[in-house]
């Protein structure tokens, strides 16, 4: 199945919905290392939408793969043992106390926490001031309706202003 392209804007929202964290490990992600996965996989006939949209690292995305979510705990739960059955130097970290094993259940980040958590979190203070700036600055040129001048360019950059400007407005 062909996935949709994503928006720089949907790619934002996807990556704070859990406040630039993993869905699923919890582990802090930049922007740039966020991968988008599917909650319920395409192949398994999950949407290619923004409600199964998912903030991943590349660790648990690669390993959940076309796995469901119980698919996925379940593999997960099934790890300790593998490693104890299979991996000389996981036993002897284990006999040697270096590690412990937990018998707890697994549950994912995503379950533990809410959905979009406040946007001052996901962003540094300094940020945050520079863009309301911007949101500022982009009321005020955009209250003035251009002149026609039949320049293309610049009916693209007044375009792209009132997008700019559209965008901040979910901020503030």
């Amino acid at each position: 199945m062909k996935r949709k392209r994503l928006l720089e804007r949907d790619r934002y929202q996807i990556y704070t919905k859990y406040g630039g964290r993993c869905a699923y490990c919890g582990k802090t992600i930049t922007y740039k290392e966020m991968q988008v996965e599917h909650k319920e996989p395409l192949a398994l006939g999950g949407a290619d939408s923004p409600e199964n949209y998912m903030p991943s690292c590349h660790t648990c995305n690669h390993y959940k793969h076309t796995l469901t979510v119980e698919e996925f705990r379940k593999q997960l739960g099934l790890l300790t043992g593998r490693l104890r059955e299979r991996v000389y130097i996981y036993k002897l970290a284990l006999q040697h106390g270096i590690i412990r094993e937990s018998e707890s259940a697994v549950s994912f980040y995503f379950e533990r926490v809410s959905e979009y958590p406040e946007i001052e979190e996901c962003m540094e203070v300094e940020q945050r001031q520079q863009l309301k700036t911007l949101h500022e600055t982009l009321d005020g040129v955009l209250r003035h309706e251009p002149a026609d001048s039949g320049n293309e360019a610049e009916d693209n950059i007044w375009n792209q202003a009132g997008y700019l400007f559209e965008l901040l407005n979910d901020f503030f």
